[in-house]
């Protein structure tokens, strides 16, 4: 009796699975697909647009992006480059410590804002610089590239 309530659960689990992806619009298939293609190559940014979006990022005035981002975790994990920040020649000798820098990505895997959210202020302005220069592997849900928010930790030791 248990081994044929198990099956039958099984099979309802399969079915449900099949009736949510049968239900996803095959746009976003296509989509995802199509962008990912296009995404996987970090050169595909123009050194125009790329200037822009680093000087937007790095405009410490600007305000979080708003929209659906997900929270991830390790994003670090899948840095393609992560560029690290210059000791500031007025903290040498005399101050060290970590900066946390909240990061927001876009689809494509770049920064596209960051803000120091705890560490000296001194590090603060060159470990966000830094940030808005690293470039991420797009992170996909659902087979759909997707912003995504971390934290990049950059740690500052005296010279």
């Amino acid at each position: 009796m248990i081994g044929v309530d198990m099956k039958l659960l099984a099979c309802a689990v399969f079915l449900v699975c099949c009736v949510v992806f049968a239900s996803q619009p095959p746009s976003n298939h296509a989509f995802a697909n199509r962008h990912l293609r296009n995404v996987t190559n970090t050169g595909d940014e123009s050194e125009a647009e790329k200037q822009k979006r680093i000087t937007v990022c790095e405009d410490s005035g600007e305000e979080k992006p708003l929209g659906e981002i997900r929270k991830v975790s390790q994003l670090c994990g899948k840095a393609l480059s992560l560029p690290k920040p210059t000791y500031p020649k007025e903290a040498k000798g005399r101050a060290s410590g970590t900066v946390v820098v909240d990061v927001v990505t876009n689809e494509e895997g770049r920064v596209i804002w960051a803000k120091a959210s705890s560490g000296p202020d001194l590090f603060r302005a060159v470990s966000e610089k830094a940030a808005c220069r690293a470039q991420y592997s797009p992170t996909l849900v659902a087979g759909r590239a997707i912003r995504t928010e971390n934290k990049i930790q950059y740690h500052f030791v005296s010279p």
